[in-house]
């Protein structure tokens, strides 16, 4: 399909009909949008076969009747947009561009090179995990300074170790020298990570999707592991990693990273790699995914952390 931005607002009033019966008739799309435009059936019809052309729509004739579908659900024209929009507002050249990604923001040649390796290497591993296919080029943009990045994700005072997220579709990510733990190459793909996650399925909760990052990521080293894993001795709950939804300084200040982290460990351990992607597309179904009951999970996944980090 070609970019959005090249149709107009006619059509996607069309494209709004369209997507209203699944397939849609040309004769249902002209009475559609007969009372709300006054359009005539020429136009219509005209509208549609720019929207043919255009890679938008496609449609299968039957007889004398022809049958429109979007190429793209609304849902993913709607989020196509708003990456479009937000192109807009950081514009800029691309830096560099690999196989998946387009780089954008501060030149920086060997840190945008870094990045598209670890990216690149991170893409294949995590779809074939999900068991997805990614259809569009993702935009990677470099802040100048760690206050942009925060600045574009909507978090005016974020604290100092925020240095990369994901908005509109788009991997943000701090300068080079903003970075320590974690690097930026794991940085970026913990984000690529939650990015992916919401393609596929948007109502996963925060927490496995934290989850699903840092394991994807690995830039949580053993020892923080462990030391988390000691404190839930002295008062710590699986409740705050739960319940804290996606508030990420509460995640982070309970351990979230860290226990999110084991549950994707023991998930992988215990069931296989072929299980992320059941998981992800029914992260409430534990009868479903596993077998068994939610609560019988946990209990599980609390023996695997005695047993991986006793």
């Amino acid at each position: 399909m070609e970019d959005t931005n090249h149709i107009t607002e006619a059509e996607w009033q069309v494209m709004r009909a369209v997507w209203s019966t699944v397939p849609a008739t040309s004769s249902a799309i002209i009475q559609d949008l007969a009372a709300g435009t006054g359009w005539e059936p020429t136009t219509v019809k005209t509208l549609l076969a720019r929207l043919v052309k255009k890679g938008a729509v496609r449609f299968v004739s039957q007889g004398r009747t022809y049958l429109y579908f979007s190429v793209l659900s609304e849902e993913a024209c709607i989020r196509r947009e708003m990456r479009l929009f937000a192109g807009k507002i950081y514009g800029g050249a691309i830096h560099l561009a690999s196989p998946h990604f387009d780089f954008k923001g501060t030149d920086d040649p060997a840190f945008m090179g870094l990045l598209a390796a670890a990216l690149e290497a991170g893409l294949a591993s995590v779809t074939a995990d999900f068991q997805y296919k990614l259809t569009e080029r993702l935009v990677v943009y470099v802040h100048p300074s760690r206050q942009r990045l925060q600045s574009a994700l909507g978090v005016l005072d974020g604290p100092d170790w925020l240095r990369a997220g994901t908005i509109w579709g788009m991997i943000h990510l701090a300068p080079r020298d903003c970075f320590d733990v974690p690097p930026p190459d794991k940085a970026a793909l913990h984000v690529l990570t939650q990015l992916l996650v919401g393609l596929v399925n948007p109502a996963v909760p925060y927490w496995l999707s934290q989850a699903l990052a840092a394991w994807e990521s690995q830039w949580l080293d053993q020892a923080r592991v462990s030391r988390t894993i000691q404190a839930r001795s002295a008062g710590f709950r699986l409740a705050d990693m739960l319940e804290v939804g996606a508030v990420y300084r509460q995640f982070r200040d309970a351990g979230g990273y860290e226990l999110a982290f084991t549950v994707a460990e023991f998930v992988v351990a215990e069931f296989g790699r072929d299980s992320l992607a059941t998981l992800v597309r029914s992260p409430s179904d534990f009868s479903g995914v596993f077998g068994f009951s939610e609560a019988e999970f946990w209990t599980r996944w609390d023996a695997f952390l005695a047993r991986r980090y006793a």
